[in-house]
């Protein structure tokens, strides 16, 4: 059986499902996203980066890809890789875009934890420093100092958000608990591209006096850092198993609706 993928945009959880069958059993798996310049990157499995070290278990594979960029048309390559022996297999998807309504929302992202991925309203994006270690030394009788430099540092800045409900609010505070690195990810033409960062010392105030409006607007300060590759997926901001328990009332209904396991992880009932 020959590898074939669909990919599938969810608007809802500004991800890409990625459905690929035909897998050879033992080989190892590459899935990398390519954009419309042809610009190759990694996508993110259960156990990290899909680079071609994770062995095959089974001929049928979901991959939910939450770091795929928003309004950017992407397509997927999916390499089956010889494990030691046999025949490179491929297959590349039709290209899948990412919905995204509103300019002014913007997605943070646990690449680890989708589940507590949020979108909020920016109230007022960062003004960006770029730190530098410096040592000044002025040399007696030398007009000017000698500046022994490090390299500068990635961007840093306060970005101010607006939740707008308490479960935006609850949401938001659920994300940054863990201290773990996020993705920011913004519409294309606001100035910054999709960027993963640390969140310092939030804080988190009322928008108006009453006590019953619901927006709160909190100040996160970023700091800018490189794509985490060991960390992989452990949650789904879609279908989970609480779905299946909320959408079928015993095992028999269940047994009834889907004809194999398989159709239950692709959610494809018979009737």
């Amino acid at each position: 059986m020959a590898i074939a993928a669909t990919a599938v945009s969810v608007e809802t959880t500004a991800s890409v499902t990625l459905t690929v069958t035909g897998l050879p059993v033992g080989y190892l798996l590459r899935v990398r996203r390519v954009s419309a310049t042809g610009a190759r990157s990694m996508v993110r499995g259960t156990s990290g980066l899909l680079d071609g070290t994770v062995l095959i278990a089974s001929a049928t594979m979901l991959i939910e890809d939450y770091e795929a960029p928003l309004l950017a048309p992407v397509s997927y390559l999916v390499e089956a890789l010889p494990n030691p022996s046999g025949t490179l297999q491929s297959y590349q998807t039709d290209v899948v875009t990412i919905p995204h309504a509103d300019a002014d929302v913007v997605w943070l992202k646990d690449p680890g934890a989708p589940q507590r991925n949020v979108a909020v309203m920016v109230s007022t994006p960062p003004t960006w420093a770029r730190p530098i270690e410096q040592a000044v030394h002025r040399v007696a009788g030398r007009r000017n100092a000698v500046i022994l430099s490090g390299v500068r540092s990635g961007r840093e800045g306060d970005l101010v958000v607006w939740t707008r409900s308490d479960e935006e609010r609850e949401t938001l505070d659920w994300l940054i608990s863990p201290g773990s690195t996020l993705l920011w990810q913004s519409a294309p033409g606001m100035g910054v591209e999709d960027m993963y960062v640390a969140v310092g010392q939030s804080s988190e105030g009322r928008t108006a006096p009453d006590a019953r409006d619901v927006w709160r607007e909190w100040s996160l300060p970023l700091i800018e850092q490189d794509m985490p590759t060991t960390i992989g997926v452990g949650g789904s901001a879609g279908r989970t198993w609480q779905n299946i328990l909320t959408e079928n009332a015993t095992w028999k209904v269940l047994r009834d609706k889907y004809a194999t396991w398989e159709d239950v992880l692709l959610n494809r009932p018979e009737v």
